[in-house]
C-alpha cells in the first residue's frame, strides 16, 4: 500500500428519506410549490418579517430570490415553469438570516446552507443520473507537503479501468474560489456528465481527479502532491502527453499559472470563467505553444465577472502570439455552475483523442468583440438597455446608507416576480440583468425590505406607486411597442359621474384614430407607458417617452369625442 489511501467505496452514500412535506415540491411541467414552515424558520434564525428562497433562478441562471408570502403556518409560493437542470438554493429571512432546507437531504460541503434539486428534461440529459452503471467516484487521501496536512481528492474512474494493463490518461479538474474539491460532484454534476458522455461514446477512457485547490502554492500542491499520489495509486500513464488540466474561476487561473510556469507538464489546458492570468508579459509564449496541444478558454455573458478580463487577456494573447481556442461567449449563462457544466461537457470530449481539437465555438456562442461598459454612475436614466437585451439598473444617491437593495421585477418564468440583488458602487447601487425576453416589464426597488419607486424612471403605474416600467423591444414585443410617429391614435381619459359609486370617475380610452366614426365604437382601455435606454452603435441614446392624457366628455349618440 502506498502513502495514498484509496477509499474503494462510492462517494455518495444512500440518501435518507425525504420529509413527508418537502419545503420545495416539484410539480408537473417544471413548476415548484414552495412551503417553508414558519416554525422551522423561527427555530433556526428567530422571528422574521420576510422570507425568500434564493438560488440560481434568475436570468442567465444567476443568483436571485423568490419572495414568499405568509400563509397560515407556512411561507409559500408557486413558481415556474423552470428549465431542466440542477438548482441550488438556500432559505433567507430578513435579507441576512440564512438557513438550510432541512427537508432536503442533499448538501454542498462548501456551502452548508445550500440544498439542490434536479429538474429532468431533454436539454439537461447529460446532467441526469446515467441510465446504467458507468463510472464510480472514489476518494483519494494523500499527504500534502504544501498544506502540511492530510488532504483528499475525488477521482472519477471509468468502467474500463483495471489495476493492471492499459494505463489511462488523467484530467485534473479544479474548483473555484471559496469552493471545495467536492463541488464538482455536489453541484457541478461531474459524475453524471462523465458517466453520460462515456456511455454515449463521446469520452475517451480517462480518470478525472478533482483536487483541493485551497492552498497558497497550487503549482507545488498539484505537481508535488496530487499528481504523484494519483500515479502511485492508480494505473495511469506517467506521460505528460496523457495529462490535462482545467478549472473554473480561481481554478482556471490556477490552471493557467501551471501552464505558464511549467509548460509541457499538461498536454491540454482549459479555463472556465477565468480571466485574470497574472503578468502576461513574463510568460514563456514559445514554450507554451510548442509543448501544449490545446489551450481552450470559456466565458459567460455580460453578467460573468470574468467577461471583461477575458477580453483584455485576448488582446494580450494576440499581441504576444499565444495560441488559444475560444469557445465563444455563452449567451445564456453568467459566472455560475450552469456555465461551468457546459464547459466541462465541451472540454472533456476533446481530450486524448489523438486528433486535433476542433477550434470552432459551441453552437449559439458568439465572438467577444468588446468590453461591457455601462455608462458612468449618474450619467444616464435607468434602466439602461443594451442591443442584446441586458438591462442595468442604478439607484440615485438617496440610498447610500442602505444595507441591502434589490430590484424586483416580473422576469421570472411565467412572468412572476423575482428579486435580483444590487451591488454598492460608490454612493449608488447597481445591477445588470439579462438577457431578457422581448416583453414589457414592471419593477420596483426593495431598500432594506421597503418598496421604493425608481425615481430616475419617469414611468408610473397609478395603482402601484412604487412600480416603474420598461420595454425590451423586438419582434416578440412588437404589439406592445409604440408605432411610428404619426401612425398611432390618441389616448384619452373620459370623465363621468358614477351613480353607483356616488362620485366622478375616469376611464382611459383609446387609441382614438377617427373622430367621426359612422357607428358607435366600444370604449377600450389600453393605457401604457414605456421607458428604456437603448444602447446604439455609437453609444447609448435615450428612449424614454410617455404620452399625456386629455380629459374628454362623451357626446351621444354619434360616439364622437370632443376635447
Amino acid at each position: 500500500m502506498t502513502a495514498a489511501v484509496l477509499a474503494l467505496t462510492g462517494l455518495m452514500a444512500a440518501a435518507p428519506a425525504s420529509a413527508a412535506d418537502p419545503w420545495i415540491a416539484q410539480q408537473e411541467g417544471g413548476y415548484l410549490r414552495i412551503a417553508v414552515p414558519n416554525a422551522a424558520v423561527e427555530a433556526a434564525v428567530g422571528p422574521v418579517s420576510q422570507v425568500v428562497v434564493e438560488g440560481n433562478f434568475g436570468p442567465s441562471h444567476n443568483w436571485a430570490q423568490i419572495g414568499l408570502q405568509r400563509s397560515g403556518a407556512n411561507w409559500t409560493a408557486t413558481y415556474g415553469p423552470f428549465e431542466p437542470g440542477l438548482y441550488y438554493y438556500q432559505v433567507t429571512g430578513d435579507d441576512s438570516k440564512v438557513l438550510k432546507d432541512t427537508s432536503n437531504p442533499t448538501s454542498v460541503a462548501s456551502e452548508p446552507e445550500w440544498s439542490t434539486f434536479f429538474i429532468p428534461g431533454e436539454s439537461a440529459a447529460l446532467l441526469a443520473d446515467a441510465p446504467e452503471q458507468a463510472g464510480v467516484v472514489q476518494t483519494l487521501s494523500y499527504a500534502s507537503s504544501v498544506a502540511g496536512e492530510e488532504r483528499e481528492a475525488l477521482v472519477w474512474v471509468p468502467p474500463t479501468y483495471r489495476p493492471k494493463g492499459k494505463k489511462l490518461p488523467v484530467l485534473y479538474l479544479q474548483h473555484g474560489g471559496g469552493q471545495s474539491y467536492r463541488d464538482w460532484v455536489e453541484v457541478g454534476r461531474a459524475e453524471q456528465i462523465l458517466d453520460n458522455l462515456w456511455l454515449r461514446g463521446q469520452l475517451e477512457d480517462m480518470l478525472v481527479v478533482m483536487g483541493n485547490g485551497n492552498v497558497d502554492d497550487f503549482s507545488a500542491e498539484l505537481l508535488e502532491n496530487i499528481v504523484p499520489a494519483v500515479e502511485r495509486t492508480y494505473n495511469v500513464s506517467p506521460s505528460k502527453n496523457h495529462r490535462a488540466l482545467a478549472g473554473l474561476s480561481m481554478g482556471g487561473g490556477q490552471a493557467f499559472e501551471v501552464f505558464s510556469e511549467h509548460p509541457g507538464e499538461f498536454d491540454a489546458i482549459g479555463t472556465f470563467g477565468a480571466g485574470r492570468f497574472g503578468d502576461l508579459d513574463a510568460i514563456p509564449v514559445d514554450r507554451m505553444n510548442d509543448r501544449t496541444e490545446l489551450f481552450r478558454v470559456y466565458v459567460g455573458n455580460k453578467t460573468d465577472i470574468a467577461h471583461n478580463d477575458v477580453y483584455d487577456s485576448f488582446q494580450k494573447f494576440d499581441e504576444l502570439g499565444l495560441d488559444y481556442q475560444f469557445d465563444g461567449v455563452n449567451p445564456d449563462a453568467g459566472h455560475n455552475w450552469n456555465a461551468w457544466q457546459e464547459n466541462l461537457i465541451d472540454f472533456a470530449p476533446r481530450l486524448f483523442t489523438g486528433v486535433a481539437s476542433d477550434p470552432a465555438m459551441s453552437e449559439g456562442h458568439t465572438a467577444l468583440t468588446e468590453r461591457f461598459e455601462p455608462p458612468a454612475a449618474g450619467t444616464t436614466p435607468t434602466p439602461w438597455l443594451t442591443e442584446d437585451d441586458f438591462v442595468t439598473f442604478e439607484t440615485t444617491t438617496d440610498f447610500a446608507d442602505a444595507e441591502y437593495v434589490s430590484v424586483w421585477a416580473n422576469w421570472a418564468p411565467g412572468g412572476s416576480w423575482l428579486r435580483v440583488e444590487m451591488n454598492k458602487v460608490g454612493d449608488r447601487w447597481r445591477a445588470t440583468v439579462g438577457p431578457l425576453e422581448e416583453k414589457f416589464y414592471h419593477y420596483r426597488l426593495i431598500v432594506d425590505r421597503q418598496s421604493v419607486k425608481d425615481t430616475s424612471n419617469p414611468t408610473k403605474v397609478t395603482s402601484e406607486p412604487a412600480w416603474s416600467t420598461f420595454l425590451v423591444p423586438g419582434e416578440g414585443s412588437r404589439l406592445l411597442a409604440d408605432v411610428a410617429e404619426g401612425q398611432g391614435g390618441d389616448l384619452d381619459v373620459m370623465t363621468y359621474e358614477s351613480t353607483v359609486a356616488g362620485q366622478q370617475r375616469s376611464a382611459t380610452c383609446g387609441p382614438r384614430r377617427d373622430t367621426t366614426p359612422t357607428a358607435p365604437s366600444p370604449i377600450r382601455c389600453s393605457c401604457s407607458t414605456t421607458a428604456a435606454v437603448r444602447a446604439g452603435p455609437t453609444g447609448w441614446r435615450s428612449g424614454v417617452h410617455a404620452r399625456s392624457s386629455t380629459t374628454c366628455r362623451w357626446t351621444a349618440p354619434s360616439s364622437r369625442w370632443s376635447s
